[in-house]
């Protein structure tokens, strides 16, 4: 096929306002040169050579697409919600009330906090270093330690072996990370097989200390990265209280020819990187759902007390009848790891994860050396930041969401475009149910079950363990289950044979198998959403775009969805992605997803 389609069945030209702003920026988004290019062997230029070539990525990005236009055009309407009055004016808003109002300034002053630049850098580094000292306090290793059920007492200084009982210093620690936000060792979190019922799923971090375990086979990767401890240690103990036996202790090794201390550290992190599962296990509920009681999880890692930090953590009236280990075999070897390290070196473990979960979050000068890694890692300019709004518009969204979603939606939809969502949502859930009936590869029973559940993302990897009340449970019989994986292997495959070049210039392939629920959930979307469209088409037809009548109403549906994956990526930050990102490529969400069927129509 070396030119577009036209339509089978010839339709007038749509001339309304929305029409040529629609036709304009689809044009824009596609290729000048669309009418020389082959869709067959290169349909994501033919789609998005024109988005390439007017978007270019900011310092602080290392990727962009249109749905990272889309959403920052979001932050935008946040921003200004954030930054006015109370709406009482607004012809949206539906209810006032006066516990509404109270919530609507809860959220200003957490945005107004977060803005106000000039008391955060006044503070500093004061804030962090409150937090290193607490871990001194909780966990010392400088000299010995008067509780000798947590330590022998001949453990000083450099010796290794923890021998450690109840509520031990360890167990003290994590406690203390874990309620103030910083993940070290192991995290916690809640049970997703019953909703309604709260169980501590204990599993291994995804990030050890680089992004993903991948990195630390890279030795300049790893050199770099025990450089940039140095520079940060060695920068925030300047500013430390001289009087601080850890930090004091931590200054004259951080400040020795070899940095031992660093190099200890970063050896101890790549040890806990190579016991961390494959990102795709960690994606899979089969790999990770693990129901063990609390003495059988206890004696994966004997050395940490998780009855002491369910009662810390926890009311004081609850107790698990059994936990969820996302890695038993993650829990052993971190035990095994725990008896050939030092204390001293598990405590800089420690103080560096706390450095790292706050490094964005303070403003000083010694962190910097933090930010420039991170940003090279990711291909962007090192000095990169973003806009301070930005992040601020991200802190409230991550910590009041369901909040600020409310105000926004006031803001930004009328009662006719939520109308209108709802029905676009509602036909294709019944195209979807339609499709369901006719899958031939389910069991009848499970077809029944499917069709009450109707999320496409239900028939993937991972959302077929879940029933409709997002219970995870096996509700799928063998025969289904076979003939899934048979189908899913399919995806596997195709999406494999996509590569990006590694930092040596190598060919590095996506990861089909964590990729899966992704790509299926892909798939099943875009065959309803098109499936739906027809049907509305056909009880009400659609007029062709002005300046793009070369194409069917057809593909001008698959056209305007593959506008949405246009997009560019750093290719540093494409190796992280291909790392640990469950999403494929945009380019291959392309490719694999509309290419057949473009050509087809």
């Amino acid at each position: 096929m070396n030119n577009p389609k036209t339509s089978a069945k010839p339709a007038g030209i749509c001339l309304t306002p929305a029409c040529v702003l629609a036709a304009s920026e689809i044009l824009e988004n596609m290729s000048p040169r669309y009418h020389e290019i082959d869709p067959c062997t290169n349909f994501d230029k033919f789609v998005c050579e024109g988005w390439a070539e007017k978007h270019d990525l900011r310092a602080d990005q290392g990727s962009s697409f249109t749905g990272t236009i889309m959403a920052e055009n979001s932050q935008q309407i946040l921003r200004h919600v954030l930054e006015s009055p109370y709406p009482i004016d607004s012809q949206n808003i539906e209810v006032h009330s006066v516990a509404k109002q109270k919530i609507f300034e809860k959220l200003h002053d957490t945005y107004e906090a977060c803005m106000s630049e000039g008391i955060i850098k006044e503070a500093g580094s004061a804030p962090l270093l409150g937090v290193l000292r607490k871990i001194e306090e909780l966990f010392p290793a400088s000299r010995p330690h008067e509780d000798h059920d947590s330590f022998p007492a001949s453990l000083n200084s450099g010796q290794k072996g923890l021998l450690l009982k109840g509520e031990n210093n360890l167990s003290k620690t994590m406690a203390y990370l874990t309620s103030i936000g910083v993940g070290a060792l192991v995290t916690f979190d809640a049970d997703d097989k019953d909703p309604d019922v709260v169980i501590p799923f204990v599993n291994a971090p995804r990030q050890p200390g680089l992004p993903s375990k991948e990195y630390y086979k890279d030795p300049m990767t790893v050199v770099k990265y025990a450089k940039t401890i140095g520079q940060v240690l060695e920068a925030l103990l300047q500013e430390a209280d001289p009087h601080s036996d850890f930090l004091e202790s931590m200054r004259s090794h951080i400040s020795t020819k070899n940095a031992e201390l660093v190099e200890d550290l970063v050896v101890f992190e790549s040890k806990l990187a190579k016991a961390t599962p494959a990102t795709e296990e960690a994606e899979d509920v089969t790999k990770y759902y693990n129901p063990l009681n609390l003495d059988e999880t206890t004696a994966l890692m004997p050395q940490l007390s998780i009855q002491y930090l369910i009662s810390t953590l926890a009311t004081s009236d609850y107790q698990p009848d059994k936990l969820i280990v996302g890695s038993p075999s993650y829990l052993k070897t971190v035990s095994k790891v725990l008896q050939d390290t030092s204390v001293e070196t598990l405590q800089a473990y420690f103080v560096w994860k706390a450095v790292q979960a706050y490094a964005y979050k303070i403003e000083d000068d010694a962190l910097k050396p933090l930010i420039r890694f991170n940003n090279e890692l990711q291909g962007k300019d090192p000095d990169a930041s973003e806009e301070r709004w930005r992040t601020c518009i991200k802190v409230a969204d991550n910590g009041l969401g369901w909040i600020l979603s409310k105000f926004f939606i006031e803001k930004a939809f009328s009662a006719e475009a939520k109308d209108f969502g709802d029905r676009i949502v509602s036909d294709i859930k019944a195209q979807f149910i339609k499709k369901l009936k006719g899958a031939e590869w389910m069991s009848k029973d499970v077809r029944k079950l499917g069709i009450e559940k109707v999320t496409s993302e239900a028939f993937d990897s991972t959302g077929r363990h879940y029933d409709e009340t997002g219970n995870f449970t096996d509700w799928w019989d063998d025969k289904t289950v076979h003939s899934f994986k048979d189908k899913a292997q399919c995806f596997i495959d195709q999406y494999h044979d996509f590569t990006v070049p590694n930092p040596n210039g190598e060919p590095l392939h996506v990861n089909g198998r964590l990729t899966l629920g992704e790509n299926i959930a892909d798939a099943g979307g875009l065959n309803a959403a098109f499936a739906a469209w027809k049907q509305i088409d056909a009880d009400e037809p659609e007029k062709l775009l002005p300046g793009l009548q070369d194409f069917s109403k057809e593909q001008m549906f698959f056209i305007s969805y593959s506008n949405w994956w246009c997009g560019k990526t750093r290719p540093e930050t494409a190796v992280n992605l291909v790392y640990r990102d469950p999403h494929s490529p945009t380019w291959a969400r392309i490719l694999v997803s509309l290419i057949v069927r473009f050509i087809q129509l």
